[in-house]
């Protein structure tokens, strides 16, 4: 009963912190919508700002989580990349909330207080892991790390920019009237960055070195 109601906390919370922020939620209104009282919030958090983070918190593993099972479906770079892509973009609510949670500028810093993902050894996207794992197969075996870390967040970053832009609804409306915010002609695009971009750290290993 203790782990569901401190669960239910967490994803009452997440909603609410992404649509209203942080400053404009306040633990009363999420007592109210998960249906607990103040005390269950203050037992299991103590204060908003340490729930603030252990949304934060969850919110990276699930989306590590989802990465990694994506990646388990495929067998190449170029497949995976475009999965994330359909995966943001099929589950766009998702994507964004997690975003628009990430990128709060109004919620206090208490580095004693930092999800683990905020160490500098694993400050990456959620599909880092997964894509350098899968990149790295498919370079020369003395292709640089740091090369293939690079190809990686930039590869990602197109990924996410993307379905940032595709989450608008003025866009949404125009999907079907552009030619290149259609799926076809954004796959080719993607396919056509990566190949740039691994041919470049193929020809040019010693920048990375």
């Amino acid at each position: 009963m203790s782990e569901s109601t401190r669960d239910k906390i967490i994803s009452i919370a997440a909603e609410l912190f992404a649509k209203n922020g942080y400053d404009r939620t306040s633990i009363r209104e999420i007592s109210s919508e998960a249906d607990v009282n103040l005390a269950s919030i203050n037992y299991h958090f103590k204060n908003k700002q340490n729930l603030y983070m252990q949304v934060l918190e969850n919110n990276m593993c699930f989306m590590e989580s989802e990465m990694e099972r994506i990646a388990d479906e495929c067998e190449s770079f170029k497949d995976y990349s475009w999965k994330l892509f359909l995966y943001f973009r099929e589950n766009s609510n998702l994507f964004i909330n997690c975003f628009r949670l990430f990128i709060t500028n109004n919620s206090p810093i208490d580095k004693s207080n930092l999800p683990t993902f905020c160490s500098p050894e694993d400050f990456n996207p959620p599909a880092f892991k997964p894509m350098c794992r899968l990149l790295q197969q498919e370079l020369p075996e003395d292709t640089p790390e740091k090369g293939i870390e690079w190809a990686t967040r930039h590869i990602f970053n197109s990924i996410a920019h993307s379905n940032l832009v595709l989450s608008a609804n003025i866009v949404q409306h125009m999907e079907d009237q552009v030619d290149y915010l259609n799926k076809e002609y954004m796959r080719k695009s993607h396919e056509f960055l990566i190949d740039s971009i691994t041919n470049f750290l193929k020809d040019n290993p010693d920048k990375f070195a």
